[in-house]
């Protein structure tokens, strides 16, 4: 009985540890910028009817700054964006295409995530509001 009670403590304290850790990061108020393995998306091809993919994208919050100065141009700013500094190109198959429509679809997958400011001439910047969206 006492191996059995040890085995259930032990269990508990590593689930309450578990959580514990998973809670450490507050998504609110963290700095950062990581790799998310979540991102769900729907890829959409003619000839081939619509497929959800995972894919692994950046989320973050990055520190920004902007101090007024007395001399033109009146501010120092810097808005650095989580983005992938590494990716992947990753292949897969539509399962479900007309007959000789190539089912091979071709995606980027992040491998690496960091603070940067955007380049604008190699990166596409663009809002969508219904990804914050909260689904109660």
């Amino acid at each position: 009985m006492t191996s059995l009670t040890t085995h259930a403590c032990l269990l508990v304290a590593t689930l309450v540890l578990m959580c514990a850790c998973a809670l450490a990061i507050d998504p609110g108020t963290a700095t950062g910028c990581y790799v998310h393995n979540a991102m769900r998306h729907t890829v959409e091809k003619d000839g081939c009817r619509p497929y959800e993919i995972t894919v692994s994208g950046c989320w973050g919050r990055c520190a920004t700054i902007e101090v007024p100065a007395l001399e033109p141009p009146f501010v120092t700013a810097s808005h650095p964006v989580c983005g992938f500094t590494s990716y992947e190109e990753r292949h897969v198959q539509l399962p479900d295409c007309d007959p000789g429509v190539d089912p091979t679809y071709t995606y980027q997958n992040a491998r690496r995530c960091e603070c940067s400011t955007i380049d604008s001439s190699n990166t596409m910047y663009s809002y969508r509001p219904d990804y914050f969206v909260s689904k109660k």
